[in-house]
């Protein structure tokens, strides 16, 4: 669940703006996170007031995405990132081509990464790809919306700018991940035409 998702089941009502985000209830409680000095607070009529579990919670799920905070990852396998495909009865009748799964028996062996090189057959080099850090392939921007993201902050989450989850239902940054921030999916991007 994300921060929004949180603070909307809290109750709260969500505003944002250039230089911060603003949760408050019709009691007239304020979450404030201000982009600027990346400090948050709680208050009520300029009084500040204790957080609760909850509250505390979804605070710091919006440090997250805001990239204010470390997102604590683990680091995950080729197994654990597929496993429900392998599950669905593929089993070792696997074949790798362009970073995607299929099905061995469908897949020309010249297009398959899992084609036997020096003295190891295809399903030992599954088995030991399997058993391998997944690695997360890299997002594929156009000139246009590399310069555009470059324009930002990369303390803030792609999910902050209204304007770019706007221009992302219109068909642009295909594949982005909205939680991550801008600089890490700049740090993790290829330029394509």
């Amino acid at each position: 669940m994300n921060a929004r998702e949180m603070f909307k089941s809290l109750g709260y009502k969500r505003h944002e703006s250039e230089n911060g985000i603003q949760y408050y209830s019709e009691s007239g409680v304020e979450i404030t996170f201000i982009f600027l000095i990346r400090r948050f607070y709680k208050q009520e009529n300029f009084q500040s007031l204790n957080i609760s579990v909850d509250e505390f919670k979804a605070i710091q799920q919006q440090m997250k995405e805001l990239g204010w905070i470390a997102k604590e990852e683990k680091q995950e396998t080729n197994y654990e990132h597929y496993k429900d495909e392998i599950i669905e009865g593929w089993m070792l009748d696997l074949a790798l081509v362009d970073g995607k799964l299929k099905r061995c028996s469908r897949v020309d062996c010249d297009e398959c990464e899992f084609n036997p090189g020096a003295n190891k057959g295809c399903k030992q080099r599954l088995i030991e790809w399997v058993k391998k850090p997944y690695e997360k392939p890299k997002y594929k921007l156009t000139q246009f919306e590399f310069d555009l993201l470059q324009s930002y902050s990369d303390i803030h989450s792609f999910n902050t700018f209204n304007s770019l989850s706007g221009m992302k239902e219109k068909g642009y940054f295909k594949g982005i991940d909205d939680n991550e921030t801008i600089g890490d999916i700049l740090d993790n991007c290829e330029v394509i035409d």
